[in-house]
């Protein structure tokens, strides 16, 4: 019996001893650090495609406490972060630290849910591990397609003439779109060669711009003038929603002005003329504040050099009178003639009007010759008559 006393006692102290030096090292190991990290939130929810957004990530550390921890997010698309990395610093034990990110979305990410991964170290480890992975949810608000612009070469078309057009389609939203169709809605003036009024095209990416090019046709009878184009468009993003967009592009249609500057009269007054000179307007635009100018030539001018005419319609005319004293029985006058089209672009048309003395005072000198003549005719006839008398 003592010896099985003995031999328990023997068994007793020898686990006393075991657990004495097992102990600690089971401890240390229940009190390593501990970590979990996660996606705690974000903010806005959803995310916007091309937005910039705030992330927290949770860590949890259930061990002994830590210190020199660094965290950074996956660069992976849609998501770029705008920190290389966070240097989180210490964890203590049995608490919660939360780190804050800067996340920026790729413009072409699509309404639909995305992985955000975070990675972390500690201590003097090199390594990073891939800790937490969390879905966040990407919507966009809206899809959109304009005409962001067009080119009308030349600016102004020619009535009878035509003209290259071409349309700027640009995808101004936050997702894809689809099925687009782009319908010109033409005023009766004009047409187009070689291509129908809609186009379609297949798709387009965020910020994806397509030219559509096409050939204009004036009709001959078109008016001087600023023609509007309403351009519908009609597409469907990616959800099969569809829209319907409408927008508009104008063309001026103009023409060469075409101004001729004629002798109308010629009226002697004393040791001057008076001139009147006719201003036809043969073009098939109208022309504003029409003004015309004498310039110096073979003449004197006995009148003020400058007339205005005002406003000028096309096919019509006016008559403006000057006086002068002319060197010789004939004189070349310049003159300008200024005016404005329907765009108020300025012109400036120079010539010269060729003013000859009236036939009447030209002859003054000689209207005595036929008087004469008369005289001597009944002269000699009187002579005759007496001589047959005798």
């Amino acid at each position: 019996m003592k010896v099985i006393m003995k031999r328990y006692m023997v068994v007793i102290f020898l686990l006393f001893a075991l657990s004495a030096v097992t102990m600690p090292m089971v401890f240390a190991a229940m009190t390593k650090p501990m970590i979990t990290v996660r996606l705690e939130k974000y903010d806005p929810v959803p995310v916007e495609p091309g937005s910039v957004f705030d992330v927290w990530a949770g860590i949890d550390n259930k061990g002994e406490a830590l210190s020199t921890m660094r965290m950074r997010l996956v660069n992976a698309f849609p998501f770029t972060s705008l920190q290389e990395k966070v240097d989180v610093g210490t964890v203590p034990a049995s608490e919660k630290v939360l780190v804050h990110f800067l996340v920026k979305t790729d413009v072409a990410a699509q309404s639909k849910d995305y992985n955000l991964t975070f990675e972390y170290q500690w201590g003097d480890n090199d390594k990073w591990w891939v800790q937490s992975t969390a879905p966040v949810q990407l919507r966009t608000s809206g899809a959109s397609v304009s005409v962001s612009s067009y080119q009308i070469t030349p600016s102004e078309i020619m009535p009878g003439s035509t003209a290259n057009l071409v349309l700027v389609i640009e995808n101004t939203g936050r997702t894809t779109v689809k099925d687009i169709d782009i319908s010109l809605d033409l005023h009766e003036k004009f047409s187009l060669s070689g291509t129908g009024t809609t186009r379609r095209l297949t798709s387009l990416k965020p910020g994806e711009k397509e030219e559509l090019p096409y050939t204009l046709i004036a009709d001959p009878s078109a008016e001087p003038k600023v023609y509007s184009f309403p351009v519908a468009l009609s597409y469907s993003d990616d959800r099969n929603n569809k829209y319907i967009r409408s927008s508009s592009i104008s063309a001026s249609v103009n023409a060469k002005p075409d101004v001729l500057v004629m002798v109308n009269d010629v009226v002697k007054q004393k040791n001057n003329v008076k001139v009147s000179l006719k201003t036809i307007n043969k073009g098939t635009v109208n022309l504003k504040s029409l003004t015309l100018h004498l310039l110096p030539g073979e003449y004197n001018l006995a009148s003020g050099d400058t007339r205005y005419l005002g406003n000028v319609d096309s096919d019509d005319f006016e008559i403006v009178d000057f006086t002068i004293a002319l060197k010789g029985k004939q004189a070349s006058v310049p003159y300008e003639v200024m005016f404005k089209d329907p765009y108020n672009k300025d012109f400036t048309i120079r010539g010269s009007a060729l003013v000859t003395m009236p036939e009447e005072e030209a002859q003054r000198g000689t209207y005595w010759l036929p008087l004469l003549s008369g005289m001597l005719g009944i002269i000699i006839g009187f002579f005759i008559g007496r001589r047959r008398k005798k």
